[in-house]
């Protein structure tokens, strides 16, 4: 009995050791337990947060979305507006120019009209002119025949006068002679006949005074009057012949120049309708273009949508795993035993493989900005191709334009002047791009000597924890890797939230710079057609050898 008590002594105190290192276990599982609860409601918290913001972000970018539908659907209809009012410009531009041309017709017309009547009007006072000539000789004319008739009455009057005295003389002369018969009582054959003498004067007489003197007497005779009329009329005959010889020799030139203005007429409306046809298709396939440049734009936004959705993803993947090694380096940390070596590896593998995601993870993240860079720098020199190219034809046709002897004050400005600076075209892009990788080849070297630092990754530098028999090289390994782990977690998301936020801010920059180059290169060309066009049209070349010429630039482009 008394060899026995010393054993149960030993074996109570070993169950009272056991009962009281039962207890502390237990109210360190507890403490752990709580502070799991603790660091569970935590970590539910944070990510609830996250997706509170990520639902946020989500909705912003919708809202974005629909904002930039309803921009491309306001571009659409504005566009289309532009469309009406160039068709409707067109149509009023051709109904002006109808207008035009009938106004000119009515001009052509009235001018015509007035030339008539100015020379109707010549004619009018030509025949005035000729009418008080024929008015003042038929005056004068009058005159003479009233004085000659005045004269004829007075010679008439007169003449009957005298024939009556003859009478009278010729019968006293036959009474006379009568008496001298009778007191001679001579032979009446040798004596006149009284009765025959007396016969003769009578008929003279009556010959003298049978009435007035004809009027072909008075007037003159027919070749009188038909020079008379060829005098009076010599000039109105000399006009009618100058009319008909200027109708003989310009009526044909006339009908030749209405033959050909009716032609040109047919070619001008057959050309107006083929430039309706022409404009109605390049309004057709610029409306295409709107609407393929707005599912362009749609579909970047998606793609951007869906980046941001991966990027936050990834975000919140590294953040997560990020946690996860700071609670299992707490956990170690405030653990009441060391684990055991096999634990130990366990935790270590699973360290390891936390870590490489967290790493691949970053890679994704570089290799979409990388690409995204590269596809901006594919753009800008795309870009910067096609602006090369209508440098170089501009360049020729100045050349051109310069061989034919043309002023270089009307040639437009020079190329000197229209060309894209250094600083324009490369400085600001591919600064942000060196930029963006030096930052990234930076970040990688940083996460290169924290793990040669901590030396968790490397098969040669691995330090090996089965080794560590001592519990102080234990507790001195375990904190040193807690505070590694720490002070790793905080730098790193630190300098990844920084770099997150820098890499945002120089990809906007990036994105409003490029619209700003293409929008100004944009212009350029529009600048630059001009100025072909005109310097075209300075070379005398038609629109035929216009169009070959932007087919064959257009072919060269596309090869």
């Amino acid at each position: 009995m008394s060899s026995t008590t010393p054993y149960m002594v030993n074996a109570a105190s070993d169950v009272q050791r056991l009962q009281t290192e039962n207890l502390v276990l237990k109210d360190q599982n507890e403490r752990l337990q709580l502070r799991l609860d603790q660091l569970s409601n935590k970590f539910g918290h944070v990510a609830h947060t996250k997706t509170d913001l990520s639902q946020q972000l989500l909705l912003s970018e919708e809202e974005k979305l629909k904002v930039s539908q309803t921009l491309v659907e306001m571009q659409i209809e504005n566009n289309k507006i532009k469309e009406d009012a160039e068709a409707t410009n067109f149509e009023l531009t051709n109904k002006i120019i109808v207008l035009e041309n009938q106004v000119i017709e009515a001009q052509n017309e009235r001018d015509r009209h007035i030339r008539q009547a100015k020379t109707t009007k010549e004619r009018l006072t030509e025949m005035e002119a000729d009418r008080k000539d024929l008015a003042d000789e038929y005056v004068v004319l009058k005159t003479n025949y009233l004085a000659l008739t005045n004269e004829h009455k007075k010679e008439c009057s007169r003449n009957e006068n005298l024939a009556i005295e003859l009478l009278n003389l010729v019968n006293n002369k036959a009474a006379l002679m009568r008496q001298v018969l009778i007191l001679t009582n001579g032979d009446p054959s040798t004596m006149d006949d009284p009765n025959a003498e007396i016969a003769r004067i009578r008929a003279i007489v009556n010959q003298n005074t049978s009435g007035k003197i004809k009027s072909d007497q008075i007037l003159g005779s027919q070749k009188d009057r038909e020079q008379v009329e060829e005098r009076l009329f010599a000039s109105q005959k000399k006009f009618d012949s100058e009319i008909n010889r200027l109708k003989h020799e310009y009526g044909d030139d006339n009908k030749k120049y209405e033959g050909r203005m009716n032609n040109l007429m047919k070619e001008l409306t057959d050309v107006r309708t083929l430039a309706r046809e022409r404009q109605q298709k390049i309004s057709e396939i610029n409306a295409k273009l709107i609407t393929i440049r707005g599912d362009k734009e749609a579909l970047e936004i998606q793609v951007n949508r869906l980046q941001h959705k991966i990027k936050d993803l990834g975000e919140d993947f590294r953040a997560r795993l990020v946690k996860y090694v700071e609670d299992i380096a707490e956990y170690v940390d405030k653990g009441s035993g060391m684990p055991g070596q096999q634990q130990d590896k366990k935790f270590r593998d699973y360290c390891d493989g936390m870590l490489k995601d967290i790493r691949k993870s970053h890679r994704e993240r570089e290799d979409q900005l990388s690409q995204a860079a590269q596809t901006y720098k594919k753009r800008l020199q795309n870009t910067i191709h096609s602006y090369e190219q209508v440098l170089v034809a501009y360049r020729n046709l100045r050349q051109t334009c310069e061989a034919r002897g043309f002023d270089r004050a009307d040639l437009g400005p020079d190329e000197n002047e229209m060309k894209l600076g250094e600083t324009e075209i490369q400085s600001s892009h591919l600064k942000e791009l060196d930029k963006t990788k030096s930052d990234l080849a930076k970040a990688k070297s940083e996460l290169d000597t924290m793990k040669l630092r901590y030396g968790l990754f490397g098969d040669d530098k691995k330090e090996n924890f089965g080794d560590l028999n001592t519990i102080s090289a234990r507790s001195d390994l375990w904190s040193a890797l807690r505070k590694q782990l720490r002070e790793f977690t905080l730098n790193t998301q630190q300098q990844l939230e920084q770099e997150r936020a820098r890499l945002l801010s120089e990809n906007q920059v990036l994105q409003q710079q490029l619209r700003e180059c293409q929008e100004y290169i944009d212009s350029h060309l529009i600048r630059y057609k001009q100025e072909v066009l005109r310097l075209r049209k300075m070379l005398g070349m038609s629109e035929a050898e216009n169009a070959f010429l932007t087919d064959r630039t257009l072919k060269t482009r596309k090869k």
